[in-house]
């Protein structure tokens, strides 16, 4: 598919979300206020408002709220037509990320003193999680929604239940973990970090399974200028990616390392 041509959103964007049914995509930054944008209309409308920046937009498992937070150290919670509807207060630091559980029922929110807090759906304190060294960039609950997965810019990786339980600690990275996502079937976790690295841990056995070192020669899977790989598995290249090129129009389309590896090696091969 061919990627739409930019739409100009409100300030700063430091955080997007997409609804689940693929319809809106909300957006928010340091200009403190909430956008929604509907991809059927191409309308952007603003939906909220906080007193400081904005760090974290999420939509709810519901798809019928906007939940926000930032550095007010609030969660703000906001209908689809821009309607406030509740707030969870915290005494805590800035937040960081947020996260919920795939049924809805925990909010979880990272926050700049080194702590995750635990809401049930009401906006009752349930837990406050220590155990990192440093702010909480990053939170996605598993698929199943029993774990809770942080990342944080001591370069750890943590492992939670969902009532706060520690579980384990992926230590590797050299750099803050800034991203993570699970695989669908719950059994990993991809972390990426300011070392230039994208990690794979294994979330049965609490190890780390591979890495990719981007713009390194010596990362796990290396490809010369002619297409071929050099080093590790191209297999990772075909099951664990994905990729985009342009076409002529400089549209963005969805590709495949194969597609990529043919478009490469005939460009090569081409005379001169």
């Amino acid at each position: 598919d061919k990627v739409a041509n930019p739409v100009q959103m409100p300030g700063d964007t430091r955080s997007v979300a997409w609804s689940r049914d693929g319809r809106y995509v909300a957006a928010a930054g340091d200009r403190q206020v909430v956008s929604l944008l509907d991809l059927e209309t191409n309308e952007v409308r603003q939906v909220g408002e906080h007193p400081h920046g904005i760090t974290q937009v999420r939509f709810r498992p519901n798809q019928t709220e906007i939940c926000s937070a930032g550095v007010d150290g609030c969660i703000r919670f906001w209908s689809l037509d821009g309607n406030p509807l509740r707030v969870f207060e915290t005494v805590s630091a800035p937040i960081c990320s947020l996260a919920f559980s795939g049924d809805g029922e925990i909010v979880a929110s990272g926050h700049q003193d080194n702590r995750i807090h635990l809401w049930n759906k009401d906006g009752e304190l349930l837990n406050i999680v220590g155990g990192h060294g440093g702010h909480i960039e990053t939170l996605e609950f598993s698929p199943d929604g029993t774990l809770l997965a942080s990342g944080s810019r001591d370069q750890s990786v943590r492992l939670w239940k969902r009532d706060g339980t520690a579980v384990a600690a992926f230590h590797g990275h050299s750099g803050a973990v800034y991203g993570l996502t699970w695989t669908p079937d719950g059994r990993a976790i991809y972390s990426c970090a300011d070392d230039g690295t994208i990690r794979r841990w294994n979330a049965e056995t609490v190890i780390a399974e591979w890495q990719t070192l981007l713009g390194e020669t010596n990362g796990y899977v290396t490809v010369d200028a002619q297409g071929n790989v050099k080093h590790g598995d191209e297999m990772i290249l075909e099951s664990d990616f994905v990729f985009f090129a342009e076409d002529d129009q400089r549209n963005l389309i969805r590709s495949t390392w194969l597609d990529i590896r043919s478009a490469v090696q005939a460009t090569h091969d081409a005379p001169a």
